[in-house]
Formats: C-alpha cells, structure tokens, sequence
C-alpha cells in the first residue's frame, strides 16, 4: 500500500510554521504504520483500494488532514520516549500518562449517557415505524437494545461504549 500523504503534507497540516518541525522526523514508517494503526481497522477491505484514482478527492477532503494528526502524534511520542537505564522505553512526558479520575469518571458518565440515548433513539424509531418494518427486521435491533440495556447494568465502560 503506497502512502496517502507525503511528509511534507503532514508538515504543511499538523505542524504549524511556527514549531520549526523538520521533515527528516517524519518517516515513511511512520505514514505507514498510523495508516494501519488508524485507517485499515476503519476501511477494512476497501482499504487496499484508496490508492486508486477515484479515492483520490475522498482522501484529500476527509482524510488527510485527521492522518497528519495521527502521524504528529507518532512523531510526538516518539520524540519523547528516551531508552531508561534498563533498556525500556520510558516518556519523558506525561503525554501518554492515565487520564485523571475525574477525567475517568466524566468519560464513565459519557458513555452511560451516550448509551441511553441509543437505546432510547431506538426504542423510538422502532414505534415510529409501526408496521412499515416486519417483525424479522426489527428482531436483531430489539435483541441489540436488551444487550446494551444488560450491559448498562453493569459497569464495564468498555463494554458499554
């Protein structure tokens, strides 16, 4: 898979003129590997096919911009971790460091909320649409909507994102 941006774009878009950023830190393997981290588990198959010609507006217009962020990050992260004295990478920063519990509480809180209102969004839609949607159809989104609500009793935030 070639590289959707060149290291000049992502300088050009994620690294404002006033950081002094050489292009030399961006490496292709860098490109490359946010490309996978970030992009394939989105696109799946249709991620081989973006090189193509008539991707080529697509990935100018949507994605180049969030992947020279990705790739800043990388870079970032990479420049910042120093080899400790018994050989593992450790961060000079706390860039990477667990988000605070208060922070942790609000994201808990977010995804309890963000959850409510799907399964409410749903519920409602579905009687919305009365009979215009057979019983087989609307069997799987019933069955998803008492997944999340058993899950909601729990308190995995994982689980319930």
């Amino acid at each position: 898979m070639e590289l959707l941006i060149t290291p000049a774009e992502v300088l050009e878009i994620a690294f404002p003129a006033t950081e002094q950023f050489r292009e030399e830190l961006i490496r292709p393997s860098i490109i490359e590997a946010a490309q996978l981290q970030h992009l394939k588990p989105i696109f799946g198959d249709l991620y081989d096919q973006l090189n193509e010609s008539r991707y080529a507006e697509f990935i100018t217009d949507y994605l180049k911009a969030p992947l020279a962020y990705y790739v800043r990050c990388m870079v970032i992260d990479e420049m910042c971790a120093v080899l400790g004295t018994t050989g593992i990478l450790q961060g000079k920063t706390d860039y990477g460091s667990a988000a605070s519990i208060r922070q942790q509480e609000r994201l808990r809180r977010h995804a309890r909320n963000t959850a409510d209102q799907v399964v409410y969004q749903s519920e409602k839609t579905l009687d919305e649409l009365g009979d215009k949607v057979t019983e087989s159809e609307k069997a799987p989104i019933k069955a998803a909507i008492e997944k999340l609500r058993e899950t909601l009793k729990g308190s995995d935030t994982a689980a319930i994102k």
